[in-house]
């Protein structure tokens, strides 16, 4: 564990942004969207612990809608299930924190303003940006007031004199959340082990995804984004992790092994939380690692545990049956009454539970130290 206080050390040089004070506000509800990466951030709860540790009584709670093989183009789902900006409004997500860019990037260089166009529209649908918009210059000016056009131009709404600002907030529903961008970590060199060694080297593929990683930063810059760089393990952080003998990837790609995987996870958490603005203050002079037994691993169990529940509540095993095609088959029913539905109802006892677990979280990382 000694060699964790010094890629603890390497982390806080090489962070790439920096905030005056935390990103993050009190009661903010984060919502984390991307692929096998975000999946694996999201279930291995450190980003969250850290958060919770450093803010603990701001309240923040974390909700996973990534997806493995979510990218920019497409996030696939079952028939019936509800899209993104349905989950962000019924969970009240005021943060999102989202990375794509690695997949993406196997398109090549050429494939960079296709993934820039996709990136920027899902970036509208996940900030909560309003459908409808003023366009100043070529608007309805009458006696009776201004007209403002949809999207696309085709309809409008007439709105009274002075009520241009109240009737665009109606129609966002007064709100636009905050964005961070995650940076897609570099690829990796051919894992050593034996075993492994008909993977290919996917590391010549960096030249292209550095085109990604630098286009997500323009992305960020236009749309007012925060910019995550969670590399530590490429050039951007020193090369390879020194805390591991064997970058712990199964094809290059995607991190493996519950140790490796969980303290590779550890410190994307770490570089993440320092960026958002977040104090990491461990009490008493104590360095994380000294902790990792006590408080902080419990709560990191705690928090694993509720994301366990908020992975059931969100991923049921039989979707068919609770919202998909087969809803009307006699064992989604009430065998009493069969025009009552016991599923959907059953669903909502998980929140009970997530919420009692978040109570135990809280106070937890409130208590003195």
């Amino acid at each position: 564990m000694r060699t964790l206080a010094a890629l603890l050390l390497a982390f806080l040089l090489t962070l790439t942004a920096r905030a005056a004070e935390p990103w993050l506000k009190p009661n903010d509800v984060v919502a984390l969207v991307g692929g096998e990466d975000m999946v694996a951030l999201a279930e291995e709860g450190w980003l969250e612990t850290l958060v919770t540790w450093a803010q603990p009584k701001d309240r923040i709670r974390f909700r996973s809608l990534a997806w493995e093989g979510d990218t920019v183009f497409e996030q696939r789902r079952d028939l019936n299930y509800p899209t993104l900006e349905t989950q962000l409004d019924k969970m009240g997500a005021t943060v999102v924190i989202c990375q794509f860019g690695k997949m993406e990037s196997f398109a090549g260089k050429e494939g960079v303003s296709a993934f820039t166009e996709a990136y920027e529209k899902l970036i509208e649908r996940l900030s909560g940006q309003p459908k409808w918009r003023m366009d100043l210059d070529g608007m309805f000016n009458t006696n009776s007031g201004y007209y403002l056009f949809d999207i696309n131009g085709y309809e409008f709404v007439k709105l009274s004199l002075g009520g241009v600002k109240l009737a665009e907030d109606r129609l966002s529903g007064g709100r636009k959340r905050r964005i961070a961008l995650v940076l897609p970590m570099q690829f990796a060199t051919r894992p050593k082990r034996v075993e492994l060694q008909h993977l290919p080297d996917l590391t010549p593929r960096n030249a292209d995804l550095d085109s990604y990683r630098k286009a997500i930063r323009t992305i960020a810059e236009k749309h007012t984004a925060m910019v995550l760089d969670a590399d530590y393990l490429g050039p951007a952080g020193g090369g390879q992790a020194s805390f591991v003998p064997d970058y712990p990837t199964c094809d290059g790609i995607h991190l493996q092994g519950m140790g490796e995987h969980s303290l590779a996870y550890l410190g994307l958490g770490e570089i993440m939380v320092e960026s958002l603005g977040s104090k990491l203050e461990f009490g008493n002079g104590k360095a994380l690692d000294d902790l990792l037994p006590g408080r902080v691993m419990k709560l990191y169990n705690m928090i694993f545990a509720k994301n366990r529940l908020w992975f059931h509540y969100t991923r049921p095993q039989n979707w068919a049956f609770l919202a998909g095609n087969r809803t009307n088959q006699p064992s989604s029913r009430d065998h009493l009454d069969p025009t009552k539905r016991w599923f959907p109802e059953e669903m909502e006892q998980w929140l009970p539970l997530i919420e009692a677990k978040e109570q135990e979280i809280w106070k937890l990382a409130s208590a003195p130290r």
